[in-house]
């Protein structure tokens, strides 16, 4: 079913156009990284209004996103983006626009908008107008505001969150997630009988230095043909970015009386975001991190080469007495292990100038570097057969054998 499009004529001789723009949809910050971005989707494309759903998305780049849906009003667009070019508040510009709205009726109005504050800190907020197509609602996290109208269940909702919340990685790849969450046919109910979720689909991200209308990442399905859903084809456009000259996310590290010193020997990249595992984070290219006790974490690295990124998670453990790496085994570490290809071995200091062999589950050799000269070794077993491979490190007086899953 197409959108149903009016036009009304201000008395000030301002057009306000007015759609029946039912929507699910998530904005979202990174506070590490400072991106902002969106995604959305919609049963309206590109033959019922220019852009399709992408007319819902206004992204501030530095700053934060808002997305007006429901009973589309460009006017009460124009208004927000002002409201948040002025400082604003996500709150305030809610608030704003209830009072002010460009037909006096906000009820049929739905608002998400997300941003940073001055000292960085995220900021949310969103509105559902009573009288917005059910299903509706919204929900708001620290960093991300998801809502929908006119949807198959609440639960649609529900699983972009889980999708944002459980992906591991950069916002665009967490964006992106969120909107495979709503990859169920009817989402949009409007879309039932198309045996699709909507009709038009987009996922953008802008990094701090972009200007408004282009973006790091912009990625947009104005309409598709009959049966195609439109989910999956910004997925293919997502996976083809993401596979141009990506960076690969490398780390080891070395730990003391709870604190862990990371080393980052990523390839290909230009910044980077690390999860500590703990709730705390770092954009700091080779970190250090001071845990509040003893145990496992799973720390994981983002790095990035514009808005193409790779992330790569390992355990790292910390004690509370001693140093960690006290054994002969533990004079190698290996990260990621399993991995999917590209390993980084990092050596105690007593192990420079050995030799490390690579053996396959025949026994036999298939890579060896010799003379190794620095404690952080990247480990290539890309042009091999996935599988499991024996490593052996040997130096002055010491042989140690280490274990390495390619999957």
């Amino acid at each position: 079913m197409k959108a149903a499009l009016c036009l009304f004529i201000a008395i000030a001789f301002i057009n306000v156009y007015s759609y029946s723009q039912d929507t699910f949809s998530i904005v979202a910050v990174d506070t590490i990284t400072g991106e902002v971005g969106s995604a959305g989707a919609s049963c309206l494309q590109d033959s019922d209004i220019t852009g399709g759903v992408l007319i819902i998305s206004d992204v501030h780049p530095g700053k934060g996103v808002i997305h007006t849906q429901a009973w589309y009003i460009n006017i009460n667009q124009i208004n927000a983006r002002n409201r948040m070019n002025a400082g604003d508040s996500p709150q305030q510009i809610i608030d704003w626009l209830i009072v002010n709205d460009a037909q006096g009726d906000p009820s049929k109005r739905q608002y998400g908008i997300v941003d940073m504050d001055g000292n960085g800190n995220p900021r949310t907020a969103a509105y559902t107008g009573a009288s917005a197509d059910t299903n509706k609602n919204h929900i708001l996290g620290p960093n991300y505001s998801i809502q929908g109208n006119t949807l198959l269940s609440n639960d649609i909702l529900d699983s972009m969150e889980a999708g944002f919340l459980n992906t591991k990685g950069s916002l665009a790849h967490k964006l992106m997630a969120a909107l495979q969450g709503a990859n169920v046919p009817g989402a949009d109910w409007r879309c039932l009988g198309e045996g699709v979720s909507s009709q038009s689909a987009f996922c953008r991200v802008a990094v701090p230095g972009d200007t408004m209308g282009t973006y790091c990442m912009d990625l947009i399905v104005v309409e598709t043909p009959w049966g195609a859903e439109p989910i999956d084809s910004v997925q293919l456009l997502f996976d083809e970015y993401m596979a141009n000259s990506p960076p690969i996310a490398l780390f080891g590290y070395s730990a003391t009386v709870l604190t862990a010193y990371f080393n980052n020997v990523s390839v290909n990249s230009n910044r980077w975001a690390w999860d500590f595992g703990d709730g705390s984070s770092s954009n700091l290219q080779n970190p250090s991190h001071v845990y509040d006790s003893s145990g496992t974490f799973l720390v994981c690295l983002t790095a990035y080469d514009d808005c193409v990124s790779n992330t790569v998670c390992a355990s790292v453990q910390v004690s509370s007495v001693g140093l960690n790496e006290n054994t002969k085994y533990e004079k190698v570490k290996v990260f990621p292990n399993p991995g999917s290809g590209m390993y980084t071995l990092t050596l105690d200091v007593e192990l420079l100038g050995c030799t490390i062999s690579v053996y396959d589950e025949a026994g036999k050799r298939v890579h060896k570097l010799v003379k190794i000269s620095s404690r952080d070794v990247l480990l290539d077993l890309s042009p091999f057969a996935k599988g499991v491979y024996d490593v052996k490190i040997n130096g002055d007086n010491i042989e140690i054998s280490k274990t390495v899953i390619y999957q």
